[in-house]
């Protein structure tokens, strides 16, 4: 009985920590409408080249969308989205840094291509740990937690603008998805027999499912 809360335990983190990850994905990608009229008072931006900051990302997540799904089922979860997201949250602090329209574009046309990957690779990593019986509610969580931060990312971007200024919301949320990378890069395994501490007893509901899937093998220490 032991065993499998334990089991339980370990790949409900899992989802909750994809969950996070929705969760801050959203926040960081709807920040900059609520720091509009800030930047483009500071960088001199009009209603029309701010849809063209808008469209840059969105032109950017369209292309690497399908590229990027592929990449992260060849190179796995572990690394593919320790990357990704370390590389928009230094582009999300490069937002910070934008004096000016082109710059400004540039950054948010990365940001996209970064991003794309996000959801397809949190996808892949939560069918190497949950079995098809509850796949419906973990993948029900993880959009979950983008709805949520679609919901209160306006009003917490809006009200750390007011503490802080929008350049240093931009830099404090570019440190929070560092932190989430760190931490899932020590933490998830790619296969759940290479996590330690869960032995193998306790890894037969989940190994029954994903045993004859071909996973990607995690490198260094475990």
């Amino acid at each position: 009985m032991h065993g499998h809360h334990f089991r339980t335990a370990v790949r409900w983190q899992v989802v909750a920590t994809v969950s996070l990850l929705s969760f801050i994905t959203i926040i960081d990608r709807v920040r900059i409408a609520s720091a509009k009229a800030d930047i483009a008072a500071d960088l001199g931006i009009t209603d029309v080249q701010f849809g063209w900051v808008f469209g840059a990302f969105t032109l950017g997540y369209a292309i690497l969308m399908i590229p990027s799904g592929w990449w992260g089922d060849h190179v796995g979860p572990r690394v593919f989205l320790t990357a990704i997201v370390c590389c928009w949250s230094l582009l999300t602090v490069s937002t910070g840094f934008a004096t000016a329209l082109v710059p400004l574009v540039a950054i948010r046309f990365v940001f996209g291509l970064a991003e794309a990957g996000a959801y397809p690779t949190a996808s892949r990593a939560l069918y190497r740990w949950v079995p098809p019986a509850e796949r419906g509610l973990a993948l029900g969580l993880m959009n979950a937690g983008s709805r949520f931060g679609a919901a209160t990312g306006l009003a917490i971007a809006s009200f750390t603008i007011l503490l802080v200024g929008w350049r240093t919301c931009f830099w404090l949320l570019g440190t929070v998805g560092v932190a989430w990378a760190g931490w899932w890069y020590q933490w998830y395994r790619n296969d759940p027999a290479q996590k330690q501490g869960i032995s193998s007893d306790k890894l037969d509901y989940i190994r029954s499912v994903t045993r004859t899937e071909k996973t990607t093998p995690d490198t260094g220490s475990h």
